[in-house]
């Protein structure tokens, strides 16, 4: 019988910290022997790299937007 597949709460636990120690080897165990599952904790990690960059990039236009309204009201004023 082959082994089961990690549910995504678990890989999502995983990332987070979440998982006890226990938890947290059996889950790295798993990975290192399923490609299936691998590749998926690799996919959401590469998947949260790109929202926190998106969040990054995000964060820092509404800094530069709010800078250029406050220069563009004294400039009315």
């Amino acid at each position: 019988m082959g082994q089961q597949h990690l549910e995504e709460i678990e890989l999502e636990s995983y990332l987070d910290g979440q998982l006890s120690w226990l938890s947290r080897r059996r889950v790295q165990g798993h990975v290192e022997s399923c490609e299936s599952c691998r590749a998926r904790l690799e996919a959401l990690r590469a998947r949260r790299g790109y929202l926190e960059r998106m969040r990054v990039q995000l964060e820092r236009l509404e800094q530069a937007d709010d800078q250029a309204m406050r220069t563009g009201l004294r400039g009315e004023g």
